[in-house]
Protein backbone atom coordinates (compact mmCIF):
# COMPACT_ATOMS: atom_id res chain seq x y z
CA UNK A 1 0.00 0.00 0.00
CA UNK A 2 2.98 2.35 0.04
CA UNK A 3 2.91 5.09 -2.57
CA UNK A 4 6.54 6.22 -2.26
CA UNK A 5 9.92 4.78 -1.36
CA UNK A 6 11.20 5.82 2.06
CA UNK A 7 14.75 7.01 2.70
CA UNK A 8 17.18 4.63 4.34
CA UNK A 9 19.78 2.01 3.55
CA UNK A 10 18.75 0.09 0.44
CA UNK A 11 19.34 -3.53 -0.52
CA UNK A 12 18.16 -4.64 -3.97
CA UNK A 13 18.00 -8.12 -5.49
CA UNK A 14 16.52 -9.47 -8.70
CA UNK A 15 13.34 -10.36 -6.76
CA UNK A 16 12.79 -7.29 -4.61
CA UNK A 17 14.19 -4.66 -2.26
CA UNK A 18 14.50 -3.73 1.40
CA UNK A 19 14.80 -0.25 2.89
CA UNK A 20 16.19 -0.40 6.42
CA UNK A 21 17.64 1.58 9.34
CA UNK A 22 19.00 0.82 12.78
CA UNK A 23 17.72 2.21 16.05
CA UNK A 24 19.56 1.33 19.26
CA UNK A 25 19.90 -2.48 19.15
CA UNK A 26 17.21 -3.02 16.48
CA UNK A 27 17.21 -3.52 12.71
CA UNK A 28 14.15 -1.62 11.44
CA UNK A 29 12.72 -2.90 8.16
CA UNK A 30 10.98 0.15 6.72
CA UNK A 31 9.85 -1.30 3.39
CA UNK A 32 10.26 -4.81 2.05
CA UNK A 33 9.06 -6.07 -1.32
CA UNK A 34 9.64 -9.50 -2.80
CA UNK A 35 10.42 -12.96 -1.44
CA UNK A 36 9.59 -12.91 2.27
CA UNK A 37 11.70 -15.96 3.07
CA UNK A 38 14.73 -14.41 1.39
CA UNK A 39 14.31 -11.09 3.23
CA UNK A 40 13.71 -12.83 6.55
CA UNK A 41 17.02 -14.68 6.18
CA UNK A 42 18.74 -11.52 4.94
CA UNK A 43 17.49 -9.54 7.97
CA UNK A 44 18.78 -12.20 10.37
CA UNK A 45 22.24 -12.12 8.79
CA UNK A 46 22.32 -8.29 8.61
CA UNK A 47 21.34 -7.98 12.28
CA UNK A 48 24.08 -10.44 13.27
CA UNK A 49 26.61 -8.57 11.10
CA UNK A 50 25.74 -5.28 12.82
CA UNK A 51 25.63 -6.82 16.32
CA UNK A 52 21.92 -6.03 16.75
CA UNK A 53 19.54 -7.92 19.05
CA UNK A 54 16.12 -7.52 17.42
CA UNK A 55 14.41 -7.06 14.06
CA UNK A 56 11.23 -4.95 13.83
CA UNK A 57 8.79 -3.79 11.17
CA UNK A 58 5.22 -2.59 10.76
CA UNK A 59 2.61 -4.13 8.50
CA UNK A 60 -0.86 -3.51 7.15
CA UNK A 61 -1.29 -7.24 6.56
CA UNK A 62 -2.59 -9.70 9.13
CA UNK A 63 0.40 -9.89 11.52
CA UNK A 64 -0.18 -13.61 12.16
CA UNK A 65 1.15 -14.25 8.64
CA UNK A 66 4.63 -13.33 9.89
CA UNK A 67 4.65 -15.73 12.84
CA UNK A 68 5.85 -18.46 10.48
CA UNK A 69 9.10 -16.46 10.24
CA UNK A 70 9.47 -16.32 14.04
CA UNK A 71 7.98 -12.86 14.63
CA UNK A 72 5.45 -12.09 17.35
CA UNK A 73 3.00 -9.22 17.79
CA UNK A 74 4.37 -6.94 20.54
CA UNK A 75 2.24 -3.83 20.05
CA UNK A 76 0.12 -1.74 17.75
CA UNK A 77 0.59 1.48 15.81
CA UNK A 78 -2.19 3.94 16.57
CA UNK A 79 -3.12 6.89 14.36
CA UNK A 80 -5.87 9.48 14.06
CA UNK A 81 -6.56 12.61 12.08
CA UNK A 82 -6.27 16.08 13.56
Amino acid sequence: GDTEILEGNTEVTETGFCIWRTQKDTLLLLQVYGDGTYWNNWATEKAKELGLKTISFGTRHNPRVFTRHGFEVVGYIMQRGV
